[in-house]
């Protein structure tokens, strides 16, 4: 049951490994800045970050140098990451915005407070129990930023979805433009309610990869995120030619 749960988890890095290459591979062709941030930001939490701090916690090496190491290094690569999906955020929705630029730097400095200081936390411990408690609030903190990073993803393209649907109606938007920004609304707000559900577990005393609740959390917004990132980076032409159909024509 565990590992049926688990399954959507395996789809999802699979898909992000997938969209990252094809958007570095694509940012060679463009120098743009959106396509590389978001790339490597993905890269770096699901292909570096994640398995690093995993391994640094698996017993045989929990309370060892290599083990503090591997979630130290792990840590610090996931906030990172997260970094540079904030960076995305702004120069795709406010690139112009001067609030927006400060308060990406703003998290920025945060996530690079956090990431060290739960890695220095976790070297500080000599069990899997105390390292848990030890970072519990340094864990929260993360959850919490990628919450809030997410939930202006979903904002800022649910906004844009809707005014270029407007424009779609009199024939001056591409329908299928017109659909990925809502996909990627829905990818957005399935990734908040994940983090943010996350966190109220971990607050409530339950284990992440132990209890049902956050598993079953886990899979159904990891289903919801993968189906978006696929027709939003890989959607299939009866896909797109459905969307055509549908949509209006203008006077």
């Amino acid at each position: 049951m565990r590992l049926a749960m688990l399954l959507p988890i395996g789809v999802f890095v699979a898909i992000l490994a997938l969209v990252g290459v094809r958007l570095l591979v694509l940012a060679r062709s463009t120098r743009e800045l959106p396509e590389l941030a978001l790339g490597s930001g993905l890269l770096l939490i699901a292909f570096a970050g994640m398995p690093l701090a995993a391994l640094g916690r698996i017993p045989a090496s929990v309370g060892t140098a290599l083990g503090h190491t591997a979630f130290a290094v792990g840590i610090v690569v996931v906030t990172a990451g997260l970094a540079l999906l904030y960076v995305f955020q702004w120069r795709v929705f406010r690139a112009n915005s001067r609030w927006a630029r400060g308060f990406v730097a703003l998290a920025a400095l945060v996530l690079a407070t956090v990431g060290f200081g739960s890695a220095w936390q976790g070297a500080q411990a000599s069990s899997l129990a105390e390292i848990l408690v030890r970072t519990r609030s340094w864990s929260l903190a993360i959850m919490g930023l990628v919450t809030l990073q997410f939930v202006w993803g979903a904002v800022e393209s649910f906004v844009y979805h809707r005014a270029l649907r407007r424009r779609l109606a009199i024939g001056l938007a591409d329908p299928i433009v017109v659909n990925r920004f809502l996909l990627w609304g829905l990818s957005s707000a399935a990734g908040a309610t994940l983090c943010g559900g996350l966190a109220l577990c971990v607050l409530a005393g339950m284990t992440i990869m132990v209890d049902s609740l956050p598993l079953n959390l886990i899979a159904l917004m990891g289903c919801v995120s993968s189906v978006s990132w696929f027709l939003t980076f890989f959607p299939p032409e009866a896909y797109q030619s459905f969307l055509r159909r549908r949509a209006p024509q203008p006077l």
